[in-house]
């Protein structure tokens, strides 16, 4: 039978029994109401009034009987057949009335119109039903009239009547189509919820059948576990040093998972209702006396203040010690967990009323009212996220919540963020009697209950709180392994003498056992560095620059996540190596961690051969890389080297090709130009030349003419054969300055000049040639803002370090980027043809760099030019 087959038929055996229940309801109705009417009768009808009651008493008996007829199975089967035939029976009775009185005259036939009313409103009818009433009622109405008024019929009036009871009944039977869609679809949803509820009540059972067949499965060999590993610890002198931490290790955490274990299991008895709680008079104060001093240890050990206030008298409740020691034990590791170091813990007793209170209050963080409401409930913390502080499974607070409640108490919590939280345990008071002494534990001899026990008083990885061994005090006992942690925590490396050849590894776990565990692993091939959340761990790795890191998933502050994008962010630590570690299995785990730039991705629990491995290769890996880059560095770099000799050769070639040209034209240029100077100089002074104006005018021209040629001439000259600065002698770079502003006046017209060079700022070096580049640079600075109309040169002088670095900056015209590149190189210029050659900046360039420092330019185009030069300070 499929899904809707079985709901139709589910529908069907519900609705029947429905009907029946609201058909025996209309029938108990019924016979009230059809009674009820002989008022209308003796007052509309007077002289009927017999006849019409005992047409009433007939119609009840009938009812009466179809009524008992609902109680057998017969009349469950033919349900629908009876609530028609009472309905009839009342609608027979009615056009009876109608027919011995006035016919379509009759004030009966709106009974005619309320029962059918019912019939679409009240009673759970089908449509089929619900159309077969209304014509049967239309038919009845019909003969009544008919029949009664064959000479005095009106068909106006019987028209009236009878369009109200067929309008009626459309509605009527609108209603039913409708009630009836609504109740099917109510029934299915009701249905449907009924066998998700089954569903999950047998899930739940399958669940809570499962957790203890799981826990009592995981008890045995966790217990097999602690045995053997608490008899090697009794025997310390027999092992070697570096077994007891790793022992350690292994109790403090099979400790851990018992206790989880204990918690659902007694969580899951407490929901069955099958916990074994004992009721036996207890002294709340002498337990918390026990616990509180027990726990004045651990909570001084973490800079704390531990604070008791019992009542005076002894408080009496009746109670499961063990279970009231675990609520206590639970508050109270709560509180010392939760509040920061200097803060103050109190655990105090108090009668009220009838009642006994334990009361555990702290200065800790608190906790948000968001979260307040929900802090008994099972598996929530209040910072469930991947960074939370602190650990824990959520159940600590909802079995002592159950634990109270099953011994007729109640807990409460009163918290605000950042000014503490007070837990109050209320329990009723017991008659006053002598409170039965402790029984001998039965953990001493039993090795099952000693380890249980021992659990349930496991606080932490750190410092963990012994059971009560004879009804006495319970004992702070740090742990070994937590003494090893502390003295390994610390971030600086735990190298050995040759850990310089070793890869550098940082740890980021909270969890000290880890962290402890995987230090002792892998400290033999790696340099360890430690941190304990992911803060801490990324300032580590920006510090120190670690070879590779090893990260917990979910951690304080920081999850595993966030410092790996953090890493791959920062492309400094691009060479880091990340692996991150994690209980989660899930695909979208991996994903994540590879999508935030792990390099790795190792999951628990993991063996120390493959920690290792994943580890040696990574290492490898990053060696490789970084070996690889520096090679690819130093091959740019002699690449770059390469580069410049070649550029360096080809200028050179070119240098000596164009000093070879130079020379031999100087030495063919130069005679000749001598000859013809001394010629024209003889011309100019004779007499009869001087009066002739015209002519003296040409051979003015010509002089200048061979001037130029001469300027030239000793340009190329000076470029062909630099003069080396090896007579430097000390000068004054304010006179030299002076002098080049007084050879290149003729040019400097109409120009600003601002100067800045101190008049005792002196350098060393060949005074005409640092001329020849100030007059050089003076004039191309004319030539540059010639075309502005307040055109300004600026010449500074400043000392940096044994140098002197000198400028000359004009707001001219500037030089275009792509001519900065070539303003040095020989008989490259902007100027226009006839106006120079090019070799004044390659010729000043030369000079600079001959006296041990470097002539340099920069520009915008439009705005600005500037060159510097420096010297070597006197």
């Amino acid at each position: 039978m499929d899904s809707v087959s079985a709901i139709q038929q589910a529908y069907r055996d519900t609705d029947t029994a429905y009907r029946v229940a609201e058909s025996r309801v209309g029938c108990i109705v019924a016979l009230f109401l059809v009674p009820a009417g002989v008022t209308l009768d003796y007052i509309t009808y007077h002289e009927k009034f017999y006849l019409f009651f005992a047409m009433r008493v007939i119609c009840d008996i009938i009812i009466a009987a179809i009524y008992l007829i609902h109680f057998t199975a017969f009349g469950a089967q033919i349900i629908r057949g009876l609530t028609l035939a009472w309905l009839t029976a009342i609608q027979i009775m009615i056009c009876g009335m109608i027919y011995l009185t006035d016919g379509v005259y009759s004030s009966y036939h709106s009974g005619l119109n309320l029962a059918i009313i019912a019939v679409g409103l009240l009673l759970p009818t089908s449509i089929s039903e619900a159309i077969i009433f209304c014509v049967l009622t239309v038919i009845l109405y019909s003969a009544a009239c008919l029949i009664r008024d064959t000479q005095e019929f009106d068909p106006l009036e019987f028209y009236k009547h009878q369009y109200f009871i067929i309008l009626t009944s459309i509605i009527a039977i609108t209603s039913v189509y409708f009630n009836t869609r609504r109740r099917f679809s109510e029934f299915r949803i009701s249905y449907e919820l009924d066998g998700k509820n089954k569903q999950l009540s047998e899930l739940d059972r399958l669940k809570s059948q499962f957790f203890a067949n799981v826990s009592h499965e995981l008890r045995t060999p966790l217990t097999l576990i602690l045995a053997p590993t608490e008899d090697l610890l009794n025997k310390p002198e027999q092992l070697p040093s570096n077994a007891l931490p790793i022992l350690a290790t292994i109790r403090n955490n099979a400790l851990r998972l018992l206790r989880l274990v204990n918690d659902l299991l007694d969580l899951n008895r407490l929901e069955e209702g099958e916990s074994n709680l004992e009721s036996r008079p207890v002294d709340i104060n002498r337990l918390a006396s026990g616990l509180g001093d027990s726990m004045r240890h651990l909570a001084e050990s973490r800079g704390l203040a531990f604070r008791q206030a019992l009542a005076p008298t002894p408080l009496i409740v009746h109670g499961d010690p063990h279970a009231l020691e675990k609520i206590v034990l639970n508050l109270l590791g709560n509180a010392v967990k939760f509040t920061e170091t200097g803060g103050t813990v109190q655990l105090s007793t108090e009668s009220s009323g009838a009642s006994a209170r334990i009361i555990v209050r702290d200065d800790g963080i608190g906790i948000g009212s968001g979260d307040l409401p929900y802090i008994f409930d099972r598996f929530r913390q209040a910072d469930g996220s991947s960074t939370r502080r602190y650990q824990g499974t959520g159940l600590g607070l909802a079995l002592a919540k159950e634990l109270v409640e099953k011994q007729g108490g109640s807990i409460r919590a009163e918290s605000r963020p950042g000014a503490g939280t007070t837990m109050t345990v209320q329990l009723p008071l017991a008659a006053t009697e002598a409170v039965e002494p402790d029984p001998t534990p039965v953990r001493d001899t039993d090795l099952f209950a000693r380890f249980f026990r021992s659990a349930d008083f496991y606080l932490g990885p750190e410092i963990e709180v012994a059971a009560p061994r004879h009804g006495g005090r319970v004992e702070t006992e740090p742990s070994p392994h937590s003494a090893r942690e502390r003295g390994a925590a610390s971030p600086a490396a735990q190298s050995s003498p040759d850990a310089g050849a070793k890869a550098t590894l940082l740890i980021v776990d909270d969890e000290p056992d880890m962290r402890g565990y995987l230090r002792d692993v892998l400290t033999d091939e790696f340099t360890v560095w430690q941190a304990d959340d992911g803060a801490a761990g990324l300032a580590l790795i920006k510090a120190r620059r670690p070879d590779l890191v090893l990260l917990d998933l979910m951690m304080p502050k920081m999850d595993g996540l966030a410092v790996c994008r953090a890493i791959r962010g920062d492309a400094a630590l691009a060479d880091i190596k990340v692996i991150l570690l994690t209980a989660r299995v899930d695909e979208q785990a991996k994903l994540a961690a590879l999508d935030c730039g792990a390099d790795d991705f190792l999951t628990k629990p993991f063996s120390r051969v493959e920690v290792c491995t994943r580890l040696r290769n990574l290492a490898r890996s990053a060696a490789l890389q970084r070996d690889v880059r520096q090679r690819n560095r130093e091959l740019e770099a002699a690449m770059a080297d390469l580069r410049r000799a070649h550029d360096q050769l080809i200028q050179s070639e070119k240098l000596n090709a164009i000093g070879m040209l130079t020379a031999g034209l100087l030495h063919e240029v130069n005679n000749p130009l001598n000859y013809a100077h001394t010629t024209l100089q003889i011309l100019q002074e004779d007499p009869s030349i001087q009066g002739d104006e015209r002519l003296a005018r040409a051979l003015e021209r010509i002089r200048h003419g061979m001037n130029r040629i001469r300027d030239i001439v000793a340009n190329l000259r000076t470029f062909a054969r630099p003069s080396p600065a090896d007579k430097a002698t000390r000068f004054s770079l304010a006179a030299a300055l002076d002098t080049a502003l007084t050879l290149t006046a003729h040019e400097m017209k109409g120009i600003e000049c601002r100067t800045d060079i101190p008049a005792d700022c002196h350098a060393l070096g060949a005074h005409d040639q640092i001329e020849q580049i100030l007059i050089n640079l003076l004039s191309n600075a004319a030539k540059a803002v010639a075309q502005r109309e307040a055109g300004v040169i600026r010449v500074t002088a400043e000392r940096d370090g044994g140098r002197i670095v000198i400028r000359v900056r004009d707001n001219g015209k500037g030089i275009a980027p792509d001519a900065l590149a070539k303003v040095f190189d020989p008989f490259y210029t902007t100027a226009d043809v006839g106006h120079g050659m090019g070799l004044g900046l390659s010729i000043c360039h030369t000079i600079a760099a001959n006296h041990g420092g470097n002539l340099r330019v920069a520009s915008e185009e439009g705005e600005w030019t500037e060159f510097a030069f420096d010297l070597a300070a006197a």
